[in-house]
């Protein structure tokens, strides 16, 4: 617990599920997103407005996403 409070480690959800049963709570995950898909378009003109460093840091997340997800690793 120290070391999560101190940002040492980040919980797993697993983790974090027990920490919190063991508070008498509970963790819900639900994902929300937009209403219907966006059009390509649509994509397009939303990235246009991100700045070069946010494209980069959106290109990195996605990258170590799939790189995690490719040798088998939970997102």
């Amino acid at each position: 617990m120290s070391r999560i409070e101190r940002g040492e480690t980040s919980p797993s959800v697993e983790t974090l599920a027990r920490l919190l049963a063991a508070l008498g709570e509970r963790l819900e995950l639900r994902s929300t997103g937009p209403q219907g898909n966006q059009t390509v378009a649509e994509l397009r003109a939303d990235y246009e407005l991100l700045t070069s460093g946010e494209r980069l840091a959106q290109a990195s997340r996605l990258s170590r996403t799939v790189t995690g997800i490719a040798a088998g690793r939970k997102p």
